[in-house]
């Protein structure tokens, strides 16, 4: 007969004295959202999604990881185009650095197992009994996702 048993911590398993992982199916990404997340970080392509979170849905397009640090930091550019804003071009020039590496990274052809964040730009909140808020660039966690679908609700940042 096998016995199985929780320990103290409630993290792991016994099978017949050995320790095994406990997979806890509901606290970690969607696999397949993560997938998706990672062929778009590495073929740097845009797909209108509906990501929902525990706010509201978001609406927009799920885009690569190094486009949202590169529009990051033409955002924080355009806040500074006669070089006023010495922390703003600071800023921009941190992200235009993050947005080069992550981008080598991704072209070296390493597995990326790590996908943890999702980017998308142009993106409109939907919350219940309030008017959609245009967010525009916008990162979360993976995990952080409950649900997502395909296509977006034609929201238009302005």
């Amino acid at each position: 007969m096998v016995e199985v048993s929780k320990d103290d911590s409630g993290s792991r398993d016994q099978h017949q004295g050995e320790e095994l992982p406990v997979r806890d199916w509901w606290s970690g990404a969607d696999p397949d959202l993560q997938l998706l997340v990672g062929l778009v970080n590495k073929l740097e392509f845009e797909l209108p999604m509906r990501i929902f979170i525990p706010s509201g849905v978001l609406s927009g397009y799920l885009i690569a990881m190094p486009a949202y640090f590169s529009r990051v930091a033409g955002v924080l550019h355009g806040n500074s185009d006669d070089g006023s804003n010495p922390v703003a071009d600071a800023l921009a020039k941190s992200y235009d650095s993050i947005s080069e590496a992550r981008r080598k990274n991704i072209e070296s052809n390493e597995p990326d197992d790590d996908v943890r964040h999702i980017h998308l730009d142009q993106a409109v909140l939907h919350g219940t009994g309030a008017e959609p808020l245009q967010v525009g660039l916008w990162r979360g966690r993976l995990s952080n996702v409950s649900g997502w679908s395909m296509g977006n609700y034609g929201d238009q940042v302005e």
